[in-house]
């Protein structure tokens, strides 16, 4: 990157423009994984979604309940 710049370009620099960019389109999941994790173990847990074929993370929910995933599930199929 620092040839398109034509000089040199510190690394707070790159990574600085490299935020920038817009995230990559993502496909709605076919398959998704669900699990819990502890923030504070035994007091707060919340749930992680992730996309089982491709192995990307697709939401962390900050409680363990079924509706929220259920109501996610639903969400993306209509969209």
């Amino acid at each position: 990157m620092s040839d398109a710049f034509g000089g040199r370009v510190s690394r707070n620099t790159l990574m600085r423009l490299i935020t920038l960019l817009p995230d990559p389109p993502s496909a709605t999941p076919s398959m998704v994984g669900m699990d819990e994790y502890a923030q504070r173990k035994g007091r707060i847990y919340g749930t992680v979604l992730v996309d089982v074929k491709t192995r990307r993370l697709e939401d962390l929910l900050q409680n363990r309940e079924a509706a929220p995933p259920c109501a996610l599930a639903g969400r993306t199929a209509r969209e």
